[in-house]
Parts: structure tokens; C-alpha cells; sequence
């Protein structure tokens, strides 16, 4: 693959690698930084990946790179011992600054009576 010097820079933002200046030095940036250019006020951001690929970390970086209030609609049901740790391992990743509403079924509804929140991070449409 040939991949010019400002084609390089974007596969390795989106990878999550932050981008090279001038002089060669990293800097990080977040997730949302391809975003915050953007005159469009609502954005829908699809992210999939693997189980256990780290797709819950990335989104909730990304959606904490974003100003306003926070909701975690979360699909998961503890109905065995594991997946209730991965529910409390979750909640701990999150801290304080989320309201979670645990609706396993009637997301649609959720979404759509919801006037307070600027960000909504759905996990996980497969378990849904």
C-alpha cells in the first residue's frame, strides 16, 4: 500500500495513535478531535469491533471528549456470574459522571424521551 505523508497521519489518528507534527513528536489527541471542526450538532458514532476489544473504553473516551451531560444505556443483564463482573467492572470505568439506565429491551424508548442529556452511549446493540 502507498500511502502519502498526510494520509499517514489520519490511519494512525484513526487507529487511536494521536498524529505527528512537524518535528516528528506525538501528540495525543482525543478521539472526538476529527468531530469538533464539524457544523453539524447531532452525530451518530457506530463503534464495533471484537468481544472484549475494547470498544466500551474507546466510546466512553470519546463521548467524555464531548461537553454536556452523560447517559450510559446499557442493554446487559446480569443473569450469570460473569457477565454481572462485567457489569461491575463497567460501572467502575465509568465513575460518577453518567446517569445509567439499565434497559435491556425498549432502547427506542429510552432515546427517544430523553431531553436532558447531550451524549448517549448505548452498550451494547448486540446484546440488545
Amino acid at each position: 500500500m502507498n500511502i502519502k505523508k498526510s494520509q499517514k497521519s489520519e490511519v494512525m489518528s484513526e487507529k487511536g495513535n494521536g498524529e505527528t507534527g512537524k518535528r516528528g513528536n506525538k501528540r495525543k489527541k482525543s478521539p472526538a478531535h476529527r468531530f469538533s471542526d464539524s457544523p453539524i450538532h447531532s452525530r451518530l458514532i457506530f463503534i464495533l469491533g471484537g468481544a472484549r476489544s475494547g470498544k466500551s473504553v474507546y466510546a466512553l473516551k470519546l463521548a467524555e471528549s464531548i461537553v454536556g451531560k452523560r447517559l450510559y444505556l446499557a442493554t446487559a443483564e446480569a443473569l450469570d456470574d460473569e457477565m454481572a463482573e462485567r457489569i461491575k467492572k463497567h460501572k467502575r470505568g465509568r465513575g460518577n459522571n453518567w446517569t445509567t439506565i439499565e434497559e435491556p429491551v425498549k432502547i427506542a424508548d429510552v432515546i427517544a424521551k430523553d431531553k436532558k442529556h447531550d451524549v448517549i452511549l448505548l452498550d451494547c446493540i448486540t446484546i440488545w
